[in-house]
């Protein structure tokens, strides 16, 4: 019976992005499936090389001057995306429908596949951004025999120039 009520709070989606890569999003709008997703999240990041959450979400859209409510909060490590229909949580109290002018399309349920796509995707790109910036902050400096080699090629570059400039010279 527990079975039959997971399959009802969430889905998953195997997302193709241009052929070449493969996003798993876990949809849902129920805590139990988030705080699960979570839960293994944190016992996979044991065996990954770069401990990087993306993290994004999508707004409803409201009228100028109100405050904006998340619809989809996403949450990506590796190829494993959450996408949490958080506006249709049954423990977060809906808000006063007049407010919103649902035209952006979040707060539709259920997500179509587009949206859901985006919204891995999105979640990707936040993590590439993360574990990428993380690589560059990380990059051991040059070694004494790297800076040797570059000095090297840069007077051999110099070296070059200045004897095209003669030959130019002696032409001319």
């Amino acid at each position: 019976m527990a079975k039959e009520i997971e399959m009802q709070v969430f889905s998953v989606q195997h997302v193709l992005v241009e052929g070449s890569l493969s996003i798993v999003a876990t949809v849902t709008d129920h805590p139990r499936v988030v705080r699960k997703w979570i839960d293994n999240v944190s016992n996979s990041l044991q065996e990954v090389e770069m401990n990087v959450i993306g993290l994004d979400a999508e707004y409803m859209e409201h009228a100028t001057g109100k405050i904006q409510r998340v619809a989809v909060l996403q949450l990506c490590l590796e190829d494993d995306v959450l996408v949490y229909h958080i506006i249709h949580t049954p423990s977060i109290p809906e808000g006063d429908e007049t407010l919103a002018l649902r035209s952006s399309g979040w707060e539709n349920y259920p997500l179509t596949y587009e949206r859901i796509k985006y919204a891995a995707v999105d979640a990707r790109v936040s993590f590439e951004i993360a574990a990428r910036s993380r690589e560059l902050v990380a990059k051991p400096p040059p070694t004494e025999n790297e800076n040797k080699k570059k000095k090297k090629k840069k007077k051999k570059k110099k070296k070059k120039k200045k004897m095209h400039q003669q030959q130019g010279i002696m032409d001319g």
